[in-house]
């Protein structure tokens, strides 16, 4: 897990690219316990929160807290169990390792209420992703490299927009049919630097995607399915986010 490293601007999240939302929720209560002292991690924190094709990444709602977000890659994880309290909101439970260079070290007990219902949906959806993204890897570490000197831009509506409903097939959609802002959602340049649910030595960025299609996209289990984007995106480059600001004010 990294510290920090996953959003942008206000509210905002930040992907890389070829990564997918495949769940958005916003309203849940997140809670650490590291086995070392972390200022950052302490107490509760309130906010919204992503399950992408790669990991599940929390951004903090109180813009006055040093702690911002959190990146947990799906390798990092370990010990996941959903708890349904007689009292109180269900949440789900498990470990986490620190990532090199993640901006803490150890490991951490965490749990994840969701105050309006889901967990048991996110957490049965969390280690189906999980299992596939075992598959597609070998055991290692990674080096987090998050250098703000590569372009960072608004993602193109393929990374938050809703899937097919049977694209995966383990997707609850009618569950957490919400989908972020897509003034909320930012992307890197670089590709994750682990592996997600996509197979092994499959490879996604969106700029090819939309060099195939450039009225929808393509379903990354699926190349032969092609969906209807929210919006046509342009064949040139996206825009970097100084750029879309200043288009905002003309």
């Amino acid at each position: 897990m990294s510290l920090n490293n996953s959003h942008y601007g206000t509210n905002g999240v930040l992907l890389y690219n070829g990564e997918i939302i495949l769940i958005y929720y916003d309203g849940v209560e997140v809670s650490f316990d590291p086995d070392n002292e972390v200022p950052l991690m302490k107490g509760h924190k309130k906010g919204r929160i992503y399950l992408t094709s790669h990991r599940v990444v929390f951004v903090n709602k109180n813009q006055n807290d040093l702690f911002q977000s959190f990146s947990m890659p799906f390798m990092c994880m370990r010990d996941l169990d959903i708890e349904q309290p007689v009292f109180g909101a269900n949440y789900i439970k498990g470990q986490v390792r620190a990532e090199q260079g993640g901006k803490w070290n150890g490991m951490a007990k965490f749990k994840v209420w969701f105050n309006n219902g889901g967990a048991i949906e996110f957490g049965q959806c969390l280690m189906n992703a999980g299992r596939l993204a075992s598959q597609a890897r070998a055991a290692q570490q990674f080096v987090i490299n998050h250098s703000f000197n590569s372009n960072i831009y608004p993602a193109p509506p393929p990374a938050y927009t809703a899937l097919n409903p049977n694209s995966y097939g383990w997707v609850p959609m009618d569950r957490f049919p919400d989908r972020p802002q897509g003034n909320t959602v930012y992307m890197y340049d670089s590709p994750p630097p682990y592996s997600g649910i996509f197979e092994k030595n499959e490879t996604h960025t969106f700029n090819q995607t939309y060099q195939n299609v450039t009225n929808g996209f393509v379903d990354p289990k699926d190349p032969s399915k092609a969906y209807v984007a929210s919006a046509p995106y342009p064949d040139e480059a996206p825009p970097n986010y100084q750029e879309s600001l200043n288009k905002k004010k003309d």
